[in-house]
């Protein structure tokens, strides 16, 4: 009786899953689309950000990316956890709402696009309080991968080809990424010393992940 209702269980839990990927969207307009694909082109390591999202029915929007100081190599790419704390305390503090700030990504520079078990880990850690998270991982080649996870009512994450929105970047827009790019990337030796965020009272928990040294993409 024990094994048939194991089957049920997972049999439920598969429809589930299928179901959400038939019905969930995520649906990312062109201009952020290319402007995610040059970040990753403007340099010939690993790179990471975040990004912000808005949920409209059953469609998930992404409504911004973005990079933040880090340290890269070819197999590796490191945000500090203070650095994180640091730059959502000022963008709560200037209206933005950290609990949109639900989406994260990161390149394989060069070679293909697949979930590592250092992805997989990451995103365990940033999904222990918000009820979704949306990952990106994208190359060189414009390949790209999405998943959305959620942790409630049960964990579980459906893998989504992304929507994109017809639009434009322009060469000035372009320039601007490469000048953000030059001043918060920097190459070297990583150093992975966990560090203990003071500002830790003024984030979402889902944040406080700099008892691992910060994010590591690879």
């Amino acid at each position: 009786m024990k094994s048939n209702l194991g089957v049920q269980r997972n049999s439920r839990e598969h429809v589930r899953a299928s179901h959400l990927e038939t019905e969930i969207r995520v649906v990312i307009p062109e201009y952020l689309w290319k402007k995610l694909l040059a970040y990753t082109r403007l340099v010939s390591t690993e790179i990471n950000g975040y990004g912000t999202v808005e949920i409209r029915g059953s469609a998930i929007h992404v409504t911004d990316i973005f990079i933040l100081k880090q340290a890269v190599s070819s197999t590796r790419a490191h945000i500090d956890g203070e650095d994180l704390a640091m730059w959502l305390d000022h963008f709560s503090r200037s209206g933005g709402e950290a609990e949109s700030v639900c989406l994260q990504w990161h390149s394989h520079g060069m070679m293909p696009v697949f979930w590592s078990g250092v992805d997989d880990a990451n995103i365990v850690n940033l999904l222990t309080l918000p009820p979704l998270l949306v990952s990106l991982e994208v190359n060189h080649a414009g390949d790209c991968l999405c998943r959305v996870d959620v942790s409630r009512p049960l964990p579980l994450h459906v893998t989504v080809k992304p929507t994109i929105e017809l639009a434009g970047l322009s060469p000035a827009e372009v320039a601007q990424l490469g000048e953000e790019v030059a001043s918060l990337v920097s190459t070297g030796v990583l150093s992975l010393t966990p560090r203990r965020s003071h500002m830790r009272a003024s984030l979402p928990s889902y944040f406080l992940i700099d008892q691992i040294g910060g994010i590591d993409e690879g």
